[in-house]
């Protein structure tokens, strides 16, 4: 044990003065030379009035070197400039490259993605602390800047926000230090190697090393600055770091502050002013000490506003250093939120309350910028979070931009920080010793620089890493530094060295399982509802459990946004993902396209129903018909004094009557019963009752009047047996001839091809609905989604993909003046039989029936759907429907889907998901109507609810089978034709995981018998 802490002890002496040798970048006990320790993230102001304005970019200490820096590029580590540093090098004919940049994102090399190996895999095989000099990209900077006069005197600082994977530094020639871990700022001290005038900064990154081994990450493996750069000036004696505690009492009123400060020249003649203020910028409390090495103040409040997603009061402490002649030297502000975070009986409270976690992964990734996101995408990142009832977000896989906790703050949502660490490719790691010094650092290393931010509510010490001694050893060490929040870890699994069990990817019975135990952890998936293409199915399950057991507190979905980057291709811009670039390159393909929005922040269509299960108003009926609801107010912190709400009445799909109820003082975590204005008699038609809570007004980046929950209740049912059936008052004719049978009424001709038995004609008043050529086939198959392709189903279920029909047998015969045409198919490569049965009357009306028969053979098979499909003539470009809407749905995924009327555009059905798939449906509808541009049209109709989707495009368009192609929904070509697909069911989507896990057992097709009959009635123009 006394080895294993004297070890602990050598590792975190930090490296104050030394040379390089270039062996550092393959030296996992080097991360930093010359480096300053890290602090809390703050900024040192030369006045209060600069402090309290808080932007650093003003200041006269600040001097941003952001811009054009010069540029060399090469593609192997042994080709690099070796004196490039020097201020006598000519560089002139270098190129010049935008800092913060990437270098890939600029034409340096080709953007690679790979998920859970190396992205050098392919050149040898993982030996660490070895990394390939082959392809081991270098680029070396330089640029010249003049030090403000007024910074004599003064200690100077070069702040490098993040340098991805390591950099060297140099100062007018001479080696200045070096630093590893691309997510966290390194600071270096450079005040003894300027001059007087011109200065050269220079530095080289490469693009692996050592610390690479364990940022293994599942995202783009990009290399470059992707933070800002700067130069800060400080005063000899300043204020190194500061520890802020602001804990809340039981009672949720009172408060304690108390914080510890560290001075680099401590005098006693100097003096420190510590001053509170609220957000009307009263001062609540000062206090001022004599200076000193390291000194506390502690002071106690009876009431407080406490902080939390749902109410971020923030308070400001300023933190004013004088000297002995009462010169103010710096002015620090901080932000302070009062708060409780605790683990007990088994539950993660936050003051007090055992808060949900409605979580999202979240990677620093922007379609342009690569891993340098601008503070305009993160202000809108974080809007969109809150739009979307995401309350807090975990910071994948690695502490992120200051900034962004800055909003979280401010804003109102909680973060799990995360350390830059994960060994996915070399999980041993976890448990060699040499690679001790760069766990605690980089997770120590976190913390310090994070203690002091509100919204930071626990603690991760990586992922995906394996483990072993020293993830034992970064908790201990991390829980030295700050014991107010809990540290948790995946692969720690119910160990002691993590506080909370955060598994991920569980399914629903094991997530039922833990929920019924009496376990001592919460359960949070740190990872779960993987939202890769067409998915988020069954994503209401998961919150049914989360909302009935107490140990089981939500989760973080995986993830935020897709991670395509912008590219264009033939005149077209699509979202690239892996293997879009370079040759012979390894790739994981689209995996890293897993968001609830696209890369450009536009909501992917799953979004809808996570921001509506995650809504925090609920509303059950009491007495529907009378108006009686129960509304539940699911905060923990907040009433809903701030919400009015909106109602409709709608009878089939028409809003007859309306209110408002606009006081619901309704406390956190209580129910009222409210009566609304109107009563319901039953008059045969169906009828709703639509909820919509909205803010009165605007309040933390909402606007007055958004929708923070909706619901649809129903009041009376439908009448499925109206417009189902078919009329027989006059006769069609028959002409049966070798080849066709062709039904002729007054105004349709309705045509059969003998041959297949499949209606090959449809024309209504001359003309005609069928596309050329074409059939109206029955199809059991879909364009597999991600999901699909994840559990292998294209080639499990490939037997449904357009399989053989045998045409057994094929009749007509007039039956009470309709026309009835049976065929019989036997499908050898499914072992099922079908039968279509048609009824034609005189109105040229086409009720069809469609059943299938399969032999009870495999308990693992099953049908991906289970309708018809046909194309039609160009023209068909708008629909109607009566049914689930307005953007597509599913057996799975349809809870926000309101049902109602719908008028929409052909052209609108597809969205164009990262790479072709499944797209479009449209369920539990009641009618669904295509019109023409000519006026004429058709409606389907069924006497159950169905599914349909109308597109310009055909399955076989956005099929992949049997294999993922490298191709982009947006460059798929469009039909001029519509495919329509009228089903009875369609397996469900699914979101448990894309690698092999299924929907639900009940959104699966497992029966051996389906009957699905529905009737087309030509519509008149």
């Amino acid at each position: 044990m006394k080895q294993i802490l004297f070890f602990i002890i050598a590792l975190l002496c930090p490296f104050t003065s030394y040379g390089q040798n270039f062996t550092e970048w393959k030296d996992p006990s080097v991360n930093s030379i010359n480096r300053e320790p890290m602090h809390a993230s703050f900024f040192p102001y030369e006045n209060k009035e600069k402090a309290v304005e808080g932007i650093k970019e003003k200041s006269n200490k600040y001097l941003s070197l952001n811009g054009m820096w010069r540029f060399q590029w090469v593609p192997d580590l042994t080709d690099r400039p070796a004196d490039f540093f020097k201020t006598n090098y000519d560089d002139k004919a270098w190129d010049l490259i935008e800092v913060p940049g990437i270098w890939e994102m600029h034409g340096y090399g080709d953007p690679v993605y790979v998920n859970q190996r190396y992205e050098w895999d392919y050149l040898m095989k993982p030996e660490p602390p070895v990394t390939p000099e082959k392809n081991n990209h270098v680029g070396s900077y330089r640029r010249s800047i003049t030090i403000p006069d007024d910074w004599s005197g003064q200690e100077v600082i070069l702040h490098l926000g993040a340098v991805s994977p390591n950099v060297y530094i140099w100062i007018n020639g001479k080696f200045a230090g070096y630093s590893e871990d691309s997510k966290l700022e390194a600071e270096f001290n450079i005040t003894s190697y300027l001059k007087k005038g011109e200065n050269l900064i220079a530095l080289q990154i490469f693009r692996w090393c050592d610390g690479k081994y364990v940022e293994c990450l599942d995202f783009w493996r990009f290399t470059g600055i992707s933070r800002d750069v700067y130069l800060y000036a400080k005063n000899k004696e300043h204020i190194t770091d500061y520890q802020v505690t602001a804990t809340l009492a039981e009672n949720n009123k009172a408060g304690t502050l108390s914080v510890k400060a560290l001075l680099s020249a401590p005098s006693n003649k100097s003096r420190i002013l510590f001053e509170l203020k609220n957000d009307k910028n009263d001062l609540l409390w000062k206090e001022e000490k004599a200076g000193g090495k390291a000194l506390s103040v502690e002071t106690s409040f009876e009431e407080i506003d406490p902080w939390s997603a749902e109410q971020p009061n923030l308070y400001t402490l300023y933190i004013s250093l004088f000297d002995s002649k009462g010169t103010l030297l710096e002015c620090i502000p901080q932000r302070v939120g009062f708060k409780r975070v605790e683990i007990k009986n088994g539950q993660l409270l936050v003051n007090g309350k055992a808060i949900l976690i409605k979580g999202v992964n979240r990677h620093e990734m922007d379609p342009d910028g690569g891993y340098h996101v601008s503070r305009q995408r993160m202000e809108e990142d974080v809007r969109l979070l809150k739009e979307s009832n995401i309350n807090a977000v975990r910071t994948s896989h690695y502490p992120n931009d200051p900034y962004w906790y800055e909003l979280c703050d401010k804003y109102g949502i909680y973060v799990l920080d995360e350390a830059n660490i994960e060994a996915h490719g070399y999980e041993k790691i976890a448990d060699m010793k040499e690679w001790m010094t760069t766990h605690i650092e980089r997770t120590t290393r976190m913390v310090e620089r994070d203690k002091n931010v509100p919204s930071v509510i626990i603690w991760s010490m990586g992922n995906e890493s394996g483990d072993g001694m020293n993830f034992i050893e970064s908790y201990k060490e991390m829980k030295k530094i700050d014991s107010s929040r809990p540290v948790q870890y995946q692969r720690a699994g119910k160990k002691s060295h993590t506080d909370i069990y955060c598994p991920f990817y569980v399914d629903y019975q094991t997530l039922e399982n833990y929920g019924k135990s009496k376990e001592p952890l919460p359960l949070i998936q740190c990872e779960y509802a993987h939202a890769m293409g067409n998915s988020m199915g069954g994503f209401k399950e998961y919150w049914d459990l989360y909302r009935q057991y107490d140990n089981l507190q939500g989760g973080f979905i995986w993830d935020f946004a897709d991670q395509g980057i912008h590219e264009f291709r033939n005149g077209k811009m699509i979202y690239a993902y892996g293997g879009d670039f370079g040759k012979d390159l390894p790739s994981d393909n689209n995996f890293n396209c897993n968001g609830l929005f696209n890369p450009d922040r536009k909501p992917n269509p799953h979004l809808d129903e996570v921001r509506m299960v995650h809504q925090s108003i609920w509303t059950t009926p009491v007495n529907i018909k009378e108006g009686k609801i129960s509304i539940f107010n699911e905060n923990f912190f907040s009433d809903l004094s701030n919400v009015y709400l909106e109602w409709q009445i709608q009878e089939e799909g028409v809003i007859t009557r309306q209110g408002v109820i606009s006081s619901l003082n309704i406390q956190p975590q209580e129910r009222q019963t409210l009566s609304l204005d109107y009563q319901i008699t039953d008059n045969g038609k169906e009828t709703f009752l639509n909820l919509f809570y909205k803010l009165k007004d605007s309040e933390s980046l909402l606007e007055a009047g958004h929708i923070v929950a909706r619901q649809q209740l129903d009041i009376t049912t439908y009448n499925w047996n109206v417009g189902s059936s078919i009329t027989t008052e006059d006769q069609p004719e028959i002409y049966d001839t070798r080849y066709a049978l062709e039904v002729s009424t007054p105004t349709a001709l309705i045509c059969f091809n003998k041959k297949n038995g499949l209606l090959s004609g449809y024309s209504y008043k001359g003309n005609e609905f069928m596309e050329e050529g074409s059939f109206l086939k029955p199809n059991f198959w879909r364009a597999p989604t991600d999901n699909d392709f994840g559990a292998r189903l294209p080639a499990k279920l490939g037997m449904w993909c357009e399989p053989l029909m045998e045409l057994n047998s094929f009749t007509s015969e007039m039956k009470n003046n309709t026309v009835e045409v049976k065929a019989d198919y036997h499908l050898p490569e499914c072992q099922a039989d079908l039968m279509l049965i048609y009824r034609i009357n005189a109105a040229g009306e086409i009720a069809i029936t469609q059943s299938l028969s399969i032999k009870d053979t495999d308990k693992e098979s099953f049908l991906p759907r289970f309708g018809m499909q046909i194309t039609l003539c160009p023209g068909f470009n708008d629909i109607e429907f009566y049914g689930r809407g307005p953007i597509e749905n599913y057996a799975d995924r349809k809870l926000s889907a309101f049902i109602g009327k719908y008028n929409q555009k052909v052209n609108d059905q597809y969205y164009p998901y990262i790479r072709p798939q499944e797209t479009g449906n449209k369920s539990d509808l009641r009618w669904f109507r295509l019109k023409h541009q000519n006026n004429n049209g058709f409606c389907l109709v069924s006497s159950k609810p169905f599914n349909a989707s109308a597109l310009h495009f055909s399955t076989k368009d956005l099929d992949d089978s049997p294999a993922k192609k490298q191709r982009h929904g947006l460059e798929v070509p469009s039909r001029p034709t519509t495919i329509l697909s009228v089903d009875l069911v369609q397996m469900g989507l699914g979101c448990i995981d894309t690698w092999g896990s299924l929907p639900m057992e009940k959104y699966l097709l497992k029966d051996n018998r389906y009957e699905f009959s529905f009737t087309i009635k030509p519509v008149n123009p």
